[in-house]
């Protein structure tokens, strides 16, 4: 039987794609697996899975570096000492917080198989900007990199700028591991999405707000502009008190702000929506090499995208893929845009290749514990 340990510092409820993996984990046979997270006091819609036991470990209660720190501490502690218990054969680490007691449990059992993935991508000169403790963490990872059976990253961009920034590191070791939505969404949205025969075009955004890293100032506007032909709803759980203000004054009946909706239910909202729009502005490389999460999960629930045209990364997917109803948008010049037939949705366009990339969604669980 295989013993699998997944080690994950941030709330799940935060990042679906760990939470598809250990879905997908769940359903493997012979197969044990513990997961090592911290509380979600955000949200207390906690994500649970059969099978499957998860320790959230503390949690910053407070944003202060007291609370934050004592997180830290009990984090790692306990997670240390029950990886020694649980002696798992497989570690599965995501991101720098989590690194530290794998890597205490690597030096005791070296056999261990332990594989890294970022969800993000963090820059040289981000890392030398960060607080002293990550820095701490990052030194000890980069001993790690040639220990561990594998290192993942979401794009072949982000792994070609992560693998230039640790020349050292063995590129067989490279795994490109896509964000990617359950595949029955896909099937879930073709039996359920009805054609809009309203004359508005329903546009949608999903995840965090910011009016410093995203476009959100410049697609209100134009949407106000459009005098009634499009709608635009807002659903975050991460929307700072600006946005939310910004948002919130604008006192038009075409644009709200909603609260967020619970991660696997988002197919019975999003199929009422013909246009799902991702707003990063390339305020960093990590937005501009990133194919965003919702651009997969709008079309695999039967949406048009409109995406920044700072989104590098993104370009190259679909343009590989060939993904269908997707639309660079410049965003800073919006008055030029063209709404036609393209851009419009009124039905659910079957996408072949969607729907085979989905469907490969258990390819890169399969190579971590194979």
């Amino acid at each position: 039987m295989d013993k699998i340990a997944i080690v994950h510092f941030q709330p799940l409820e935060k990042y679906p794609p760990v939470m598809n993996i250990i879905n997908n984990i769940s359903e493997l046979e012979n197969t044990y697996c513990t997961i090592y997270s911290t509380n979600n006091y955000r949200n207390k819609n906690w994500f649970s899975v059969d099978k499957i036991f998860i320790n959230r470990i503390g949690g910053a209660l407070k944003d202060n570096s007291i609370s934050r720190y004592w997180c830290y501490i009990k984090f790692n502690v306990f997670t240390f000492f029950s990886l020694l218990i649980k002696n798992p054969n497989v570690v599965i680490g995501f991101e720098t917080y989590s690194v530290l007691p794998i890597i205490l449990y690597k030096k005791l059992f070296s056999k261990t198989k332990v594989h890294i993935h970022y969800h993000e991508y963090t820059s040289l000169q981000e890392i030398k900007k960060s607080s002293l403790y990550f820095k701490g963490l990052h030194t000890l990872e980069k001993k790690l990199f040639s220990n561990c059976e594998s290192i993942s990253h979401t794009n072949e961009d982000r792994m070609q700028l992560f693998l230039k920034d640790y020349p050292f590191i063995n590129k067989s070791k490279g795994i490109i591991a896509p964000n990617l939505p359950p595949s029955n969404w896909y099937d879930f949205a073709k039996s359920k999405k009805k054609e809009n025969t309203t004359g508005i075009v329903r546009l949608v955004h999903v995840g965090a707000l910011s009016l410093d890293t995203m476009y959100v100032k410049e697609i209100v506007e134009w949407v106000i502009s459009q005098k009634g032909l499009f709608t635009l709803d807002f659903y975050s759980s991460n929307c700072p008190e600006n946005s939310r203000k910004f948002i919130e004054n604008l006192q038009n009946n075409n644009i709200k702000l909603f609260n967020s909706i619970n991660y696997f239910e988002l197919p019975k909202t999003l199929i009422n929506y013909d246009i799902g729009i991702t707003l990063y502005n390339g305020f960093s490389p990590n937005h501009v090499y990133s194919v965003p999460n919702k651009v997969i999960e709008y079309l695999a629930c039967g949406l048009k995208v409109w995406y920044s045209k700072d989104l590098i990364s993104n370009r190259k997917f679909i343009d590989e893929y060939k993904m269908l109803g997707c639309s660079s948008v410049d965003f800073n010049n919006l008055t030029n845009l063209k709404i036609d037939s393209d851009l419009k949705l009124n039905f659910f366009n079957r996408n072949d290749s969607l729907e085979l990339f989905l469907n490969n969604s258990n390819n890169y669980l399969i190579k971590l514990i194979s």
